[in-house]
């Protein structure tokens, strides 16, 4: 269930341009910031997606009010629309059931046309990575990747209670505890190592309804203090400690796990 809703993850960070991109007759539209190549998708299709790129990074950039690069003339971000799924896996090597991906450092997204939910879930993820990895630093090792997962994941348009009923039906089907990764352990996992992890669910469920706690219970200025502690260099522990209570991922992950208890009824 959780796959399909969060479907649209970046997994890792792609050295080189896909083959596709690099091809010639894309046609193509542009607006301030957003230019949209595509083959033979409809012209409408395009013009709907330069609309809802807009929408979403000025949605985006409000919302987490930690500022953005230059995103005009040649610094704009671009979107590649393949023809179908076929095409975009074969050009990116994305696991089967993705359904887009990004290269943060150059503000590039890859998707298909048809593809599931593209402008409720693919679109506004990836932006968020963009406008997210932009302002921590692209090469930033303190930001762990469920942070990054859970806040993209987070600026999708899907109830975000979806992640905690995750966990729930979990526990159903499962005599081990509920919480699955300790937040130490999650903060190890590298975006790399996703693509091919058997518990992807998992990670992309934990990682939403640990953001959505930071953000529905603490407001989005300690989120962002937290966001900038990262981005001037503290490691994870110090920049939860300057923007929460916490004083690191343990104490975190206890008031996690209390608030998805009441959240669930867990007892």
């Amino acid at each position: 269930m959780i796959k399909k809703l969060l479907c649209c993850a970046v997994l890792f960070l792609l050295s080189l341009q896909p083959a596709g991109a690099m091809q010639t007759g894309w046609n193509k539209k542009e607006s301030r910031h957003f230019i949209v190549f595509y083959w033979n998708a409809e012209k409408s299709f395009a013009k709907k997606v330069i609309k809802e790129s807009e929408k979403n990074y000025r949605d985006i950039v409000k919302s987490l009010g930690l500022g953005s690069g230059k995103w005009t003339g040649e610094n704009r971000a671009k979107v590649y629309i393949f023809d179908d799924r076929q095409q975009f896996h074969s050009n990116t090597s994305q696991p089967e059931w993705s359904d887009g991906s990004s290269i943060q450092r150059f503000k590039t997204i890859y998707s298909f046309f048809g593809a599931k939910n593209f402008f409720d879930t693919v679109l506004p993820h990836e932006i968020a990575h963009i406008v997210f990895r932009e302002y921590v630093g692209f090469s930033n090792r303190a930001v762990p990747a469920w942070l990054e997962e859970g806040l993209a994941s987070y600026y999708e348009r899907i109830d975000k209670a979806k992640a905690d009923e995750f966990f729930k039906d979990l526990q159903k089907n499962n005599s081990d505890p509920v919480f699955i990764i300790s937040l130490r352990e999650l903060s190890k996992i590298r975006s790399r190592s996703l693509r091919d992890d058997p518990d992807v669910d998992i990670f992309f469920a934990q990682s939403l309804s640990i953001v959505n706690f930071l953000l529905t219970e603490f407001g989005k200025e300690r989120f962002r203090i937290f966001c900038r502690s990262l981005k001037e260099g503290m490691d994870m522990d110090r920049s939860l400690a300057a923007a929460y209570s916490f004083k690191d991922v343990n104490e975190l992950e206890i008031a996690w796990q209390e608030y998805l208890k009441q959240r669930l009824s867990l007892r």
